[in-house]
């Protein structure tokens, strides 16, 4: 499990743009989030905008700009999974 772990923060080095989606549907996770930093976590934090109560950024899924990264991050290492034999 560490390694595959390991694997996916490597793939998410690199990125200059905020990962995910909050659940108020604000970006956060990542440099340039509409979420404030926490802890030394950028854009873990509240959401930056006044009018939005978001206490904390609650990841619900990726930016398509992310998912697009990590397709192309996944296609130049080569598909590295190994398949189940039963």
């Amino acid at each position: 499990m560490k390694e595959i772990l390991k694997g996916g923060r490597k793939k998410m080095n690199g990125f200059q743009e905020p990962k995910g989606i909050c659940y108020c549907g604000h970006t956060g996770n990542g440099k340039g989030s509409q979420h404030q930093s926490l802890l030394g976590l950028e854009g873990e934090g509240p959401c930056i905008f006044a009018d939005c109560h978001c206490g904390q950024f609650i990841w619900v899924r990726f930016t398509i700009s992310y998912k697009k990264f990590l397709k192309e991050k996944t296609r130049q290492e080569g598909n590295t999974c190994k398949k189940r034999t039963r």
